[in-house]
């Protein structure tokens, strides 16, 4: 049975490495895309430095209504860009430690107004969270080597860090 405990272990191995990778975004290139079907940089480092937030609502509430949702401001630098994060993984930590293991068997939903987006329990709502932080991660990560810019060692060293 899952426990709040491996959400939070789970939850801490990934941050500080997103961080890391946060902190080499260039603010300077935010509509880089690599093809044109692809979220912007700007807007990929944005919605990565807010998914830790996420992680409140899904503690807190039995859903989330993307029709009244409110992201933090669209940060204007490297700098506001990391705060937005930190905030966000400061609070999700918090609800995260306060949480009851018996909630992480109840139903939660991610809603549009009265449409039901997606349904499942808290904990595996909560570990998919955490996968999706990583798989934009993983993106962000491509989008600064077509920059040129060092990838940091994630699970181990990298090509740019530990292997060199």
């Amino acid at each position: 049975m899952m426990t709040k405990q491996d959400i939070l272990e789970e939850f801490n191995e990934e941050m500080p490495v997103t961080r890391k990778m946060l902190g080499r975004v260039p603010y300077d290139k935010p509509e880089f895309a690599p093809s044109p079907r692809s979220m912007p940089l700007g807007r990929l480092a944005y919605t990565v430095a807010g998914i830790p937030g996420w992680i409140v609502g899904i503690v807190n509430d039995d859903h989330i209504d993307l029709a009244t949702y409110k992201m933090p401001p669209q940060p204007a630098n490297v700098n506001e860009l990391l705060a937005v994060f930190d905030g966000g993984v400061a609070a999700a930590r918090s609800a995260l430690a306060a949480m009851d293991d018996k909630t992480l068997a109840d139903k939660w939903e991610l809603r549009m107004k009265d449409k039901v987006l997606m349904g499942s329990t808290r904990g595996a709502t909560l570990r998919q969270t955490i996968n999706h932080l990583v798989h934009h991660r993983a993106q962000l990560g491509v989008y600064l080597k077509m920059n040129g810019i060092p990838h940091p060692a994630v699970y181990g060293a990298s090509g740019d860090e530990g292997w060199g």
